[in-house]
């Protein structure tokens, strides 16, 4: 029943082996002080590529709403930062967006300023 499982450890075996002496061909290349080719990439460097238009957020496929209840408002204060972090590209569209998230921020640390004042426990 286990007769196929040593043909099965050397074809892994040639794979790596294959695969470490084309890296290896590669290395002894590049000391020996001989030209390395490159490696083929799929796509061109990031500079090449057009930059993204800035649109409308919206929400990811598959991305469940977060619950809009009292009981939880953090999840509230996340979605914010999340739908405003998500229009965020490029150094400038941040500057854009930095007061909108100090605003949301200092809001947080308010309600929470306010929660901690009335709880009797101390939290």
């Amino acid at each position: 029943m286990l007769k196929p499982a040593p043909l099965a450890c050397f074809g892994v075996a040639a794979i790596f082996l294959g695969y470490a002496a084309f890296q290896y061909a590669g290395v002894s290349a590049g000391l020996a002080g001989q030209p390395v080719a490159a490696p083929a990439v799929a796509v061109g460097p990031l500079q090449d590529r057009p930059a993204p238009a800035p649109g409308p957020t919206r929400p990811r496929p598959g991305k469940k709403p977060l619950r809009e209840t009292d009981d939880w408002p953090d999840g509230r204060f996340i979605a914010e930062m999340d739908d405003l972090l998500d229009t965020v590209h490029d150094p400038a569209s941040f500057e854009r967006v930095k007061p909108k998230l100090l605003a949301v921020v200092r809001q947080q640390v308010a309600q929470h300023a306010a929660f901690a004042a009335s709880d009797p426990a101390g939290a």
